[in-house]
């Protein structure tokens, strides 16, 4: 005999074993409460009648010639879970796991249902003390042999389930290779399985079919061997079907027949896994149709949702999971899917020619070109995906981050090109298109998760003239996006970089180019409300080996009082920094636009006397500028006019906006102390004018015509 005595309330935590060997003499005894997180097995007893027992673990009779572990717990009795924490008891072949003393605290004696907790009878599980059989399960109770079963020992041995009507909606029940039969009228809103040689035969009948109209509704039924009921002719799939194997079953046990022989119409979740399931009748899809491994789902007598004249699947869902497959007829359109307006799940290693193959065996998705605006396309672990042509999205468009193992790509094929006129896509895993990205509405988020260089990858030249380029997974979720090529942007595209924090990609957006870099478009700055940035914070929020032009709108945040943003293009890369003063005027108020009316750089031809070397104008100019100008139509100085600074190649640029009391002024006018007209990096063909010739300028510039005009300006 061995015995592990307790004192006290007692955890076994970790992920370690108490093994007790093969002899019913041992004990696990003493005072307070045992917990187990780890796992208990052997031969024995547990409690002694001394202790209360709360199992967040297993416990497992496994000797291999047979013995009993008893569970003995004191009045306050043994409890198989807590919260969340789900406990197993599992009895393997020719062992049994009895429990007695102070009961099962999980099952209530008031309306005989079995509530948490897994019991997994390869062998026997009998209950004593107060249960009185088992009407309603919302656990988890698996008869995994032709022998398992849990057994009421109060009533002479019986079976625990003989008043079994209900499996509620946190219940699973499973059979395997035996058959059950529940003479009850019986309810599923769980999950019902029956394994591989079981069979689970409801005689009575099951009260989630309906037969007239012909609809299995509510439950999960996963069929690997064989469910069946009386009257069952499903028609409508309102439920959840997962049809496992060679040779699962759904009969109808009146008259021993396929109760799916007139199945046409899936609302609910309907899905093949390692086999083949061949449906002849006009099939429609408003729910999901789904394929696993080596399953296939055969639509030989054509799918509604397929139009024939257009070439597009609209409607549904379709997963497809490794390799998985869709078949259906096209009744005549070679092209088979030339659009998805539905919703497509690409998930796992694919080894078939492709997820969907006409009634030819051919690649449905040859000339698949089209993503329309209620089409979905998502790819998920490690699924590479290669579309054989140039493809436009104006839906959802979801590259998933890889499993770790692989990647997940979208490749665009051969010379093709991917554009988006709307919608979204999302880059975690990779998009391919030698041909170009084009993003030309919508939305394009992305994020590179590690650092193998492989997640959230654009492969090939992008070009963003309209929508919005944003790292991360959504607007102010933080991220990085690489670039394997070259950037452009222009027109109404928008490079959106949040900031929360000094920490790239974590904390702050940025855009990574392996290669050039043409700017244009906006860049906008998104100021996490938490977030509280101090003067010397700096974001290198766009990295490239070289680029030209500049961007035409830039938008700031807003900065703390009394400092201001500057935002600065340099050979490599874009910087926002945030500086300490009010900057060359005063810091407006709400977060301001970087921009003219255009804005526009004055070029060397314009200014009058302009001087040969080439330094930079003081800052102090354009202030004390706009200051006469101001004085000389009687408004006050340094309170009217707001003034933002960007800056290209190291180069300050200033762009005043006047206030009512100058809006006869040019205030479209952006003065520069020179012109960028060569590459980011090169020398500039602009030079300085002289302190006096500026002057002279911006006093013209911002002077009413008339008054200008008795001064000289012309």
């Amino acid at each position: 005999m061995t015995v592990l005595s307790i004192d006290g309330n007692v955890t076994l935590a970790g992920t370690g074993k108490v093994i007790m060997s093969a002899n019913p003499n041992n004990f696990i005894l003493g005072t307070g409460t045992l917990t187990n997180e780890n796992t208990i097995e052997g031969e024995g007893n547990i409690g002694d009648g001394q202790i209360a027992l709360v199992n967040e673990g297993t416990i497992l009779a496994n000797i291999t010639a047979g013995g009993t572990l008893v569970i003995d717990p004191n009045s306050t009795g043994f409890t198989n879970n807590v919260g969340t924490k789900n406990g197993v008891l599992t009895a393997s072949a020719k062992n049994t796991i009895d429990i007695i003393g102070g009961g099962l605290t999980n099952y209530s004696s008031g309306t005989n249902t079995l509530t948490g907790g897994s019991y997994n009878a390869t062998g026997t599980i009998e209950f004593a003390a107060g249960l009185m059989g088992i009407v309603t399960n919302d656990a988890t109770i698996s008869l995994t042999s032709a022998t398992g079963a849990i057994l009421n020992t109060s009533e002479s041995n019986a079976s625990a389930l003989t008043g079994f009507t209900t499996n509620g909606t946190k219940g699973v029940f499973s059979v395997t290779s035996q058959k059950f039969t529940d003479a009850n009228e019986f309810t599923n809103d769980g999950i019902l399985t029956v394994g591989s040689g079981g069979t689970l035969d409801f005689s009575t009948g099951l009260t989630n079919f309906n037969s007239s109209t012909d609809t299995l509704a509510v439950g999960t039924y996963n069929v690997t061997g064989t469910l069946e009921f009386p009257g069952a002719d499903i028609v409508i799939n309102n439920a959840i079907i997962t049809l496992t194997g060679t040779t699962p079953k759904i009969l109808n046990s009146t008259t021993s027949t396929s109760a799916l022989t007139g199945f046409d119409d899936n609302k609910g979740t309907f899905t093949v896994n390692g086999g083949t399931f061949t449906d002849a009748n006009s099939f429609t899809n408003t729910g999901t149709l789904a394929a696993g491994a080596k399953g296939l789902f055969n639509a030989s007598g054509g799918l509604t949702n397929f139009n024939n004249t257009n070439g597009t699947l609209t409607g549904g869902s379709y997963t497809l999971t490794t390799t998985g497959q869709i078949q259906f007829n096209n009744e005549g359109f070679a092209n088979d899917i030339v659009t998805n307006d539905a919703k497509i799940t690409l998930a796992g290693v694919d080894t078939t020619v492709s997820p969907f193959i006409d009634q030819n065996g051919a690649n449905a998705l040859a000339n698949f070109a089209t993503n329309a605006a209620s089409g979905s396309l998502l790819l998920t672990t490690d699924r590479v995906f290669t579309n054989t042509g140039s493809l436009t999205n104006a839906g959802i468009v979801n590259v998933e981050i890889s499993s770790g193992t692989g990647k997940t790509e979208l490749i665009i094929g051969g010379p093709g090109v991917y554009t988006q006129t709307g919608g979204t896509t999302t880059v975690d895993g990779v998009l391919s298109a030698s041909g170009g990205i084009n993003i030309q509405g919508g939305f394009l988020y992305g994020n590179a998760l590690t650092t193998t260089g492989t997640e959230g990858t654009l492969i090939g030249p992008v070009s963003l003239t309209g929508g919005t380029l944003n790292p991360g997974n959504a607007v102010k979720l933080l991220g990085t996006i690489d670039i394997t090529g070259s950037y452009s942007e222009s027109g109404t595209g928008v490079l959106n970089i949040d900031l929360d924090g000094t920490v790239a990609g974590t904390k702050y957006d940025v855009l990574n180019v392996s290669g050039s870099a043409a700017l244009g478009g906006t860049i906008d700055f998104v100021l996490n409300s938490a977030f509280k940035p101090v003067v010397g914070d700096t974001w290198d929020v766009l990295n490239y080996a070289s680029a030209t032009g500049s961007f035409t709108t830039v938008e700031l945040p807003t900065a703390p009082t009394g400092d201001h943003y500057s935002f600065t293009c340099g050979t490599t890369d874009c910087v926002l920094s945030l500086l300490s003063g009010p900057g060359p005027a005063s810091q407006p108020a709400a977060k301001g636009a970087v921009s003219g009316s255009p804005a526009k750089a004055v070029s060397r031809g314009s200014l009058t006397g302009a001087s040969a070397n080439n330094t930079h104008e003081p800052t102090a100019i354009l202030s004390r500028a706009t200051c006469f100008a101001a004085r000389m139509i009687g408004s006050a100085c340094g309170d009217k006019a707001s003034v933002a600074t960007a800056s290209h190649a190291g180069d300050m640029h200033e762009v005043a906006s006047a206030h009512t009391e100058l809006n006869s002024a040019h205030n479209n006018v952006m003065v520069a102390t020179r012109s960028i007209s060569s590459g980011r990096g090169g020398a500039s063909r602009e030079t300085s004018a002289s302190a006096s010739a500026m002057a002279r300028l911006y006093v013209c510039a911002y002077l009413p015509s008339t008054v200008g005009h008795t001064m000289g300006c012309n």
